[in-house]
């Protein structure tokens, strides 16, 4: 509500100020005019809320702007808000040195099998500290694509050395332990955005665009989904990507029942999801 009339403030401002020629204005009437137009938008004010400032900025976006923001992984700048391109794909699931000299650590089954959930909150800090290096240096995002936390029941998935395990506590434990590693403890900011994925049942990767992961409802709640449940409710992990396969036929990124009504109103999440 506060923003909307900040908002409403701004432009019947600017309504009047655009009659002010017209009218002859000078002196102290004319100082407050330049006054009012140097103002500072909502969107870059820190004393407003994140919703504030965020709603503030994409109403003041164009529908083409707006669709440059989503239509990749690399959303485009927008000079004239001084808004800089931003891309939202990046790796850490056992480090950052795919963006070039950082510290390597052991793959996910190497992760898991340290059974240490301090280390590897240690070890996500350690991440986020080289992760915030290289956006300071070379202004590289801080979206992190992980962790991986599909359960590996069967090797020829394609990309088990990337989860940790098939045991669904085990990998939900390590799991929480890297998030809240990653994202810090600041109360405020996070220190880099970890992002759960692939939601739900991604373990088929030849056919993943196409394939459909069929399962029952049991095996669904209490295995397939339980890791993300749990992290989801454990920890404030921003966000969760959905999975490129469709569950029982439909596909995962339209699936409303697993990304709305469970993840969202059930589980409790409120971040953002990468589709």
């Amino acid at each position: 509500m506060k923003c909307k009339k900040f908002i409403t403030l701004l432009l019947a401002g600017a309504m009047f100020a655009a009659y002010l020629p017209d009218m002859g204005v000078s002196g102290e009437l004319g100082e407050v005019r330049a006054a009012e137009a140097a103002e500072t938008p909502a969107y870059l004010d820190t004393s407003l809320s994140f919703e504030e400032r965020a709603a503030d900025l994409v109403s003041r976006m164009t529908l083409e702007e707006k669709a440059q923001q989503t239509i990749t992984s690399s959303a485009a700048a927008i000079p004239r808000l001084g808004v800089s391109q931003y891309n939202y794909w990046s790796e850490g699931l056992h480090g950052v040195a795919r963006s070039g000299n950082a510290t390597s650590f052991p793959h996910g089954l190497g992760i898991a099998s340290t059974w240490n959930t301090d280390l590897v909150q240690e070890m996500g800090d350690a991440i986020s500290d080289e992760a915030r290096g290289y956006s300071n240096e070379t202004g590289k995002g801080l979206s992190y694509w992980s962790p991986t936390i599909n359960l590996a029941r069967d090797p020829r998935w394609g990309r088990a050395e990337e989860g940790y395990g098939e045991d669904q506590f085990l990998t939900t434990a390590i799991a929480e332990s890297y998030v809240n590693g990653m994202q810090g403890d600041d109360d405020t900011y996070l220190k880099t955005i970890a992002t759960l994925k692939h939601f739900v049942a991604n373990n088929s990767e030849y056919n993943r665009h196409t394939g459909s992961s069929d399962v029952d409802e049991r095996d669904l709640r209490e295995y397939y989904s339980y890791t993300f449940k749990n992290v989801v409710e454990n920890t404030d992990v921003a966000s969760v990507m959905s999975s490129y396969n469709q569950l029982n036929g439909t596909p995962m990124p339209a699936n409303e029942f697993m990304l709305t009504d469970l993840l969202r109103n059930t589980w409790g999440f409120d971040g953002y999801r990468c589709l």
